[in-house]
C-alpha cells in the first residue's frame, strides 16, 4: 500500500506531493493504514 499526502499549489492549483509512505500490513511493525496517516499528518 502506499498513503501519500498532497497539497496544492497556490498559482496553479497542481498537486504537490508532501508525504508517500510505502506500507506493507505483512510488516513486522505493522499496526494500521490508519496509524500510518495519522503519522503522515503529524510530519506535516
Amino acid at each position: 500500500m502506499v498513503t501519500e499526502i498532497v497539497g496544492l499549489s497556490k498559482e496553479n492549483r497542481q498537486p504537490l506531493s508532501i508525504f508517500s509512505h510505502i506500507h506493507s500490513s505483512k510488516e513486522k511493525s505493522y499496526k494500521s493504514i490508519n496509524t500510518v496517516t495519522f503519522n503522515g499528518l503529524e510530519q506535516v
